[in-house]
């Protein structure tokens, strides 16, 4: 693939939680990436029905009709609308919530070029991926710079954006290419998810798989660029920033929980990992 020289711009991002009531029947000027965090929802592009669960990722497209619509079970889905290319009318443009035959002639001007036709990317509407957790926590830190008026947000949404499109394009590439290998990791990366509160340890993970250390560290080294503690304790960190988050557990019992033997050991992993320490998330809830 040649060089993607990209300037995103990001129009839109949140964190919502669908409801049976929501509906949406439209064609977008942009582009959309929606994840699946929790539960399931149904879409209808070009006519065909999807339905995405979790750890999946929803790529939508300029000028494509879809529907997206309740599939029995609440869905928290963060999302951000973005261009590829930054245009000199990009921040005047708003999230289309309409179908094309209802568009006025002004409208119609805005659809963006399909970013992947234009570049010949061969990607699906959804990628169930294998590498949820680095694509979430980005999404995630994309929505929290997109809210918060700060200095230099701006550079910080493309920088922040460019890193998201370069994790969805691998994460493609790594389904292209899927051979007994990639299967072995995904079942290895499903684990450790089943196991995110049990504070487990690489050789616990090899003795599971039956695989030497050294070939369970090649393997995420190749593959996903990390060790396997290192892509684990991300697991855990995104579990452990959801529960200071949404539970109404004490910073002790989240400790205890995640297999912490006191407070300090807890707190000093987590800053180690964050840069920060538990009681800041308390303190923005």
């Amino acid at each position: 693939m040649e060089e993607l020289k990209i300037k995103p711009f990001v129009r839109y991002a949140a964190h919502h939680v669908w409801l049976d009531t929501y509906f949406l029947d439209r064609s977008i000027w942009d582009h959309e990436f929606i994840f699946i965090e929790q539960g399931s929802l149904r879409f209808i592009i070009e006519g065909k029905e999807y339905i995405a669960r979790e750890n999946d990722l929803v790529i939508l497209r300029p000028n494509i009709h879809h529907t997206i619509s309740w599939n029995g079970e609440c869905c928290s889905q963060p999302h951000v609308h973005f261009d590829f290319y930054e245009e000199e009318n990009s921040k005047d443009i708003a999230v289309s919530k309409i179908r094309r035959e209802y568009m006025s002639d002004y409208e119609l001007t805005l659809f963006r070029e399909d970013f992947f036709k234009e570049n010949k990317i061969d990607i699906p509407f959804i990628i169930h991926l294998a590498n949820p957790i680095e694509i979430k926590n980005k999404l995630f830190k994309i929505i929290d710079e997109y809210e918060r008026q700060r200095p230099f947000r701006r550079e910080a949404l493309q920088g922040l954006m460019t890193d998201l499109i370069v994790l969805v394009l691998r994460e493609n590439e790594f389904n292209l290419a899927k051979d007994e290998t990639s299967k072995e990791l995904n079942e290895i990366i499903i684990y450790m998810n089943e196991n995110v509160d049990n504070n487990l340890t690489l050789d616990e993970m090899s003795n599971e798989f039956g695989l030497s250390k050294w070939v369970l560290i090649q393997l995420f080294n190749k593959n996903l660029g990390c060790s396997p503690m290192k892509y684990y304790n991300q697991i855990r960190l995104m579990r452990a920033i959801d529960l200071l988050k949404y539970s109404f557990y004490t910073i002790t019992e989240i400790g205890d929980k995640m297999g912490f033997n006191d407070p300090q050991t807890f707190s000093r992993w987590f800053k180690n990992l964050d840069g920060k320490y538990p009681n800041t998330y308390r303190k923005i809830r």
